[in-house]
Formats: structure tokens, sequence, C-alpha cells
């Protein structure tokens, strides 16, 4: 980010801070509160903050939650002081849309960082949930090859199979909704081994038992095989 901000003529201000050692709560029941807390802190030097929304306006929601973030069109202003308005924006876009339009931004090829456990260089894992997510976005988008400089395109490719079958059968996380959702938009076909594996997975979540002896074993080998060759092919192509 430094670097980043360098590029733009931004100023850069770095915070480190101990509050996960005293505040024992998961991030993603407070993540609201525990950033916007960095910025109350120098909020001498700042009139308003933005903070990203994580939801669209449609999926936002206030009551209980695992997720604090449904809440954030409703709670961020809350924390703003006599000097410093907090505002949350982005609602009106879905993830997919944002990082879309974050792509149009100068060099983010060379910087862009979206990783939930980043290497100690700095760059991005490639195989985590946020990484995942973010690649199959930019391969829909048809830009995937753009951002191998900060992506390791090969380790994606060995879990790639894993993850849309994530995306293809998961009804209760909607970021890959909203995948799914871009993808029906701009015709973008999975293939039908993906759908059939997709379903594989479903059977196989939360059940102790093996697949191949629940499944016809012709079809289990052929999914099987093409999901294989598919990611050698890949490995070979790129």
């Amino acid at each position: 980010m430094k670097g980043y901000a360098k590029n733009l003529g931004i100023e850069f201000i770095k915070i480190d801070s101990n509050i996960s050692d005293l505040l024992k709560w998961d991030f993603l029941h407070t993540h609201v509160p525990r950033n916007t807390s960095a910025i109350l802190l120098f909020q001498k030097l700042f009139a308003k903050y933005y903070y990203s929304s994580s939801y669209r306006y449609e999926d936002t929601n206030i009551g209980p939650h695992y997720n604090i973030a449904l809440a954030d069109p409703a709670a961020v202003h809350l924390l703003s002081t006599e000097t410093l308005e907090c505002i949350s924006v982005g609602c009106q876009y879905s993830r997919v849309e944002k990082t879309k339009r974050i792509t149009k931004l100068p060099d983010v090829n060379h910087w862009l960082n979206v990783c939930a456990s980043a290497n100690s260089d700095g760059r991005n894992c490639s195989v985590c949930w946020k990484c995942c997510r973010t690649l199959l976005t930019l391969e829909i988008l048809g830009i995937l090859e753009d951002f191998k400089h900060v992506f390791d395109l090969k380790k994606w490719r060995s879990v790639k199979n894993r993850y849309l079958k994530k995306v293809l059968e998961d009804k209760t996380d909607q970021y890959v909704t909203e995948i799914r959702e871009y993808a029906n938009l701009v015709d973008y076909h999975f293939k039908p081994w993906h759908l059939v594996a997709s379903k594989i997975y479903v059977h196989m979540v939360g059940y102790p038992f093996k697949p191949w002896k629940v499944i016809p074993s012709k079809i289990y080998k052929f999914v099987t095989a093409a999901l294989k060759k598919e990611q050698i092919s890949d490995s070979l192509v790129h």
C-alpha cells in the first residue's frame, strides 16, 4: 500500500495496533469499530472517513448476525464525532462490481492485495477464500492474466476446481451468489463437469462417507478425470 500511495502522490500513514491482544472478540463481529478506532485516534487530521461497505443495500440487515458489516449503512455514521464524519460507501455496488471498478485504477495490477493470509513478502497467497473469490471474478471479467504480477496463477489453478464447487452450490455466501449472478449476466459458462462436481460436493459436505461409495462409480470417475485433465491442461498452457 505504501508503494501505491507513493505512485499516486498520496501521503501514507502506517498504523500498528495491539487491539487484537486486548479485544478477544471475533474480527467479523467487531471490524467496523476496530478499524474506525484507528481513524478516531487521528481525527484531528481528518474531516471525513469513508468506510468501504461489504454488502449491497438490498443484502444489508439490522439484527442478530455474526457479521457486523450487514448493518454498515445504519451503523458506521454512529461512530462520527463533532469533528470527524464516518461514512459508509459502496453499498450501491456488488463485490464483483467493485472489483471491476478497481481494475480501472492506474497500475492496480501491480499493487492489488486482497489476501486474508498474506505471505511475508506481501504477495497474495492465491489460495485463500479472498484470493479465490477475486481470482475467479478477474477470470470472468477476462483480465486474469493482467494480474499475474500480484497473484500466483499456478497456485490458483491448483485450487480452482475445488473453489468452483463451492461457488456453484453454496447458497449461503452472498459473495459467491454475486459471482454466479454476474457470470449469468455476461454469459460466462462453467464446464459441465464443474456443475456435476458441485452436486457431488453438496452430498459430501458434513457426511462421514466416501463419495465413491454413494455416487455411481462411472460418474464419479468421469468427473474426477475431467477435473484432473483440465487442471493439467491449464498448467501446460500457462
